[in-house]
Formats: structure tokens, C-alpha cells, sequence
């Protein structure tokens, strides 16, 4: 990841998390026989601006994700269906003016001034407010189920601004008792995160940890989800800290990314 945009998503750490959405229109289609619907199906939303060629909607780090519990439960993508959050329904950017240039290493003092120039042009962000993206999937989910004539239990799956789009759907599902599980990477509304409580602030409550089966895994000094001012530092520095490393293959990882693809399996299979 470019070092300008781990300095936007640094200088977003220290402010506010602003989500842009709008909803997709739902193209007409053939409603399958029933025998086509799968029992459960994954609902993935990407992390701020993962436009990286050469993988889905669901951007390169639930791809990781999802590519190493196939690999730990063969078979196991062919039993969910994935709804990945396209960029029409979840844009998943911010639009906020960047503070580096490519290549560029700002001090902490430096970091503070350009900060402070660029408050002028924050005027020209255009961002709806987080609660319409939030209010919007429901509706956007239940086309999705008309149009397919499949009616599904599900497993959210976000990583970074991701999780905040889907926490709207938890309490939803919950009632209806649909919802097998969820699974957050770099949560920023975790404890420790940089935005902990928001969706209580803002009327929209996360289903407690011990009425569903919920994985939080969080990187130490992930700015996200474990915020401080060392860790916005590292965001700031090379290679832009740990939040872009999640599912990446890195052996330091490879233990506690076993667990959460094998926790991943077993909301897929009901085995909760």
C-alpha cells in the first residue's frame, strides 16, 4: 500500500470514520429453483479504498481470509454463497485529501502541520452520513434474497470501515435468528480501536459476544483497532504499519489466522 494512503487512513484514525453509500438498483433477474439456495451464506465487506486489481468486491483481505479457510475445509466456498458489497452499494471509500506524497515520511510534527492545511479542503468532502449506509443494507439484502428466492442464515464478515458498514445487519439478523456468526479484522470500533462505542452512540448496537459466536482479531499497534499515538506513527512510516497485513501470509500470523478461518468454517457448517 502506497504511503499516501496510509497516511489518509492514519490522519482518519486520529478524526472520524465517515462512510459514503448509496444503494445498488437490483437488475432483473430469473428466480432459482429452491434446490439452488445454500444453507448459509457470507456477507464480506471490504476495507477503506481496497480497489486492488485482480480480486472481488471483497477486496485482497477477506479474499486471504476466505482462501485459507477453503484451504483448511475443502469444499468449504462451495457451501456459502458470498455476497461481497460491491462499490455501488458500498463505495468504500472517504474522499479525504491525503497528507504524504508517494515515497514521502512525515515527523510527527510535520504529520500536525500538513494536518492543519488541509482543513480547508475538508469542506469539499462530500460523505453522507454513516447511519444512511448502515439503514440502507437491510433493504438492499432483502432484494437480493427476492431477486435470488433464497432465504439464508449468514455470517458477516468485515475488515476495517468494513465493520462498520455491516454492524447495522447484526441485531436484524439476530432477531429473525439467521445470523450464524461474525468475524471483524481491524475493527476500529473494537475496545482499543479508534472509534470504540460509535455504533452505540449512534443508536445502532452490536449483538452481545455471548449470544452469537463473534471473532475479533486485531493486530497489536493496528492503528484501526488498536489505536495510540505509536501506533498512527507506524501508519505514518514504511510499509504503513500492520493494518495491511492481515491474511498476508505471514508466518507471525499464521497461528491466530488458522483459528479465525477455522472459526470461519464453523459458522459456515452450524457447528456454533
Amino acid at each position: 500500500m502506497s504511503l499516501a494512503a496510509t497516511a489518509r487512513r492514519a490522519a482518519l484514525a486520529a478524526g472520524a470514520l465517515v462512510l459514503a453509500g448509496t444503494v445498488a438498483p437490483v437488475a432483473d433477474a430469473a428466480v432459482p429453483a429452491p434446490e439452488t439456495c445454500r444453507d448459509v451464506a457470507v456477507i464480506a465487506a471490504r476495507g477503506t479504498d481496497q480497489d486492488d486489481p485482480g480480486f472481488g468486491d471483497e477486496g485482497k483481505t477477506l479474499r486471504g481470509l476466505l482462501d485459507l479457510a477453503e484451504a483448511r475445509h475443502p469444499g468449504l466456498n462451495a457451501r456459502a454463497e458470498l455476497i461481497a458489497l460491491d462499490r455501488e452499494v458500498y463505495p468504500g471509500t472517504l474522499g479525504l485529501p491525503q497528507l504524504a506524497e508517494e515515497g514521502e515520511r512525515l515527523s510527527p510534527a510535520d504529520t500536525a502541520r500538513r494536518a492543519l492545511e488541509v482543513i480547508p479542503e475538508l469542506g469539499q468532502v462530500h460523505a453522507s452520513d454513516p447511519r444512511a449506509t448502515i439503514e440502507a443494507l437491510p433493504g438492499h439484502l432483502e432484494r437480493h434474497e427476492a431477486e435470488t428466492g433464497c432465504r439464508p442464515d449468514y455470517v458477516l464478515l468485515g475488515y476495517s470501515q468494513g465493520a462498520t458498514v455491516l454492524t447495522g445487519l447484526e441485531t436484524r439478523l439476530h432477531a429473525q435468528g439467521r445470523l450464524r456468526g461474525v468475524i471483524y479484522l481491524g475493527d476500529p470500533h473494537a475496545p482499543h480501536g479508534a472509534l470504540p462505542g460509535l455504533p452505540e452512540l449512534m443508536g445502532i448496537p452490536r449483538v452481545p459476544a455471548g449470544e452469537v459466536e463473534r471473532v475479533e482479531y486485531c493486530l497489536p499497534k493496528d492503528f484501526s483497532c488498536d489505536f495510540s499515538p505509536e501506533a498512527a506513527a507506524l501508519a505514518l512510516g514504511d510499509g504503513g504499519g500492520p493494518h495491511d497485513t492481515y491474511f498476508t501470509g505471514r508466518p507471525e500470523h499464521a497461528p491466530r489466522e488458522a483459528e479465525v478461518a477455522d472459526a470461519l468454517a464453523r459458522m459456515v457448517d452450524g457447528d456454533v
